[in-house]
């Protein structure tokens, strides 16, 4: 990718989205919870179809979930081994907020997805990323959300490469004023020429091959930050 797109990349989503999933889960009382999947839980905010909120244990995942959510309804039950966690299925949720991870239900056209994807970036143009990974690969410990997810990523092609499994589907997720867009991997960069039709330097970035489907967070930081600084659009 070309340096100008590049230029801050990783950098103010990183600041905003680098949480502590340890202290959240110890101020919750549950066992401290690492940054990468299928470790300890933590409390969770769950909006269910009755629009009120929920509160309950699960362990954070910063790749999302599909299919079922398991999960505990107390602090004690996370602590007893033998204790089987309850489950519901991701259809009825709308959102959660676990360990500084705001996770959506991603409902396309009002079709829900059975996929719960995590925000990466807040802003004219939300990011949300769902990424299916082989169990033995997971994100580095203590690593910030986007950290996690780019690292999980590199591990699980290393993997694949390899033979030895890794990724097996990752799906990204797009949202301005209210609409979802899920970005198609085999058609992205005419997908998301017209999707960012009027930033001019994205618009370059993508034309000129410079940018592939996993470099999502670039992309996106890159077209925020422009229109925070007021940049003109493509002419």
């Amino acid at each position: 990718m070309g340096t100008s797109l590049l230029a801050g990349v990783c950098t103010s989503a990183l600041a905003q989205q680098r949480s502590a999933v340890a202290d959240s889960a110890a101020s919750a009382g549950a066992s401290p919870a690492a940054s990468a999947p299928g470790h300890q839980y933590a409390q969770a905010e769950i909006m269910g179809p009755d629009g009120k909120p929920h509160y309950v244990y699960v362990r954070p995942n910063p790749n999302g979930y599909a299919g079922m959510l398991a999960f505990h309804r107390t602090a004690e039950a996370t602590r007893r081994g033998a204790a089987e966690p309850l489950s519901i299925s991701v259809d009825k949720v709308k959102w959660m907020k676990v360990a500084g991870l705001y996770q959506e239900h991603m409902v396309l056209k009002g079709k829900p997805q059975r996929i719960i994807a995590t925000r990466l970036i807040d802003g004219p143009v939300e990011l949300f990323n769902h990424t299916q990974v082989d169990p033995m690969v997971v994100p580095v410990p203590g690593a910030g959300l986007v950290t996690a997810v780019v690292a999980g990523a590199v591990a699980g092609g290393a993997m694949a490469a390899a033979g030895a499994g890794g990724i097996k589907e990752r799906h990204w997720y797009l949202r301005r004023n209210g609409e979802l867009l899920k970005v198609s991997r085999v058609h992205f960069v005419e997908q998301l020429t017209d999707y960012f039709q009027d930033d001019a330097e994205v618009v370059a970035a993508l034309q000129r091959e410079q940018v592939r489907y996993p470099d999502m967070v670039a992309v996106v930081e890159a077209y925020n930050r422009h229109r925070a600084a007021g940049l003109p659009a493509a002419r």
